[in-house]
């Protein structure tokens, strides 16, 4: 279960992670992106190879919501999964919904200091 983030990371089963993960219905990860520019298919490819298969990839784009990058939506479409893009609060809050309804969801969460300025 996601529980939450700080200043660093996030929480996931009680164990706090420090900066991006990625979240599965069993496991989670330490995920390298830092910032939107750095989530691509390359950065992503390892859902897709999860059996059973995840149906739904949330991806979190930090404070900020934006729109999908259509290289990433191919992909996974391809791939036979929807991916829903939304800021990671958003993301963290419909992840912990869908697994808890046992739906195949993964997460791959940007930490929102992503949109931080360097001077905050």
């Amino acid at each position: 279960k996601l529980q939450g983030w700080n200043e660093f990371g996030f929480l996931v089963n009680e164990i706090e992670l420090e900066g991006s993960v990625l979240v599965l219905p069993r496991s989670y990860l330490l995920w390298a992106p830092k910032t939107y520019d750095e989530v691509t298919v390359d950065s992503l490819k390892l859902v897709a190879l999860i059996e059973p298969s995840i149906e739904i990839l949330l991806i979190g784009t930090g404070e900020v919501s934006r729109p999908p990058n259509p290289e990433v939506v191919e992909y996974f479409r391809q791939h036979g999964v929807v991916v829903e893009q939304m800021n990671t609060l958003s993301s963290l809050s419909t992840f912990n919904i869908l697994n808890e309804e046992e739906r195949r969801v993964a997460a791959a969460l940007l930490h929102p200091s992503a949109d931080w300025d360097e001077e905050e």
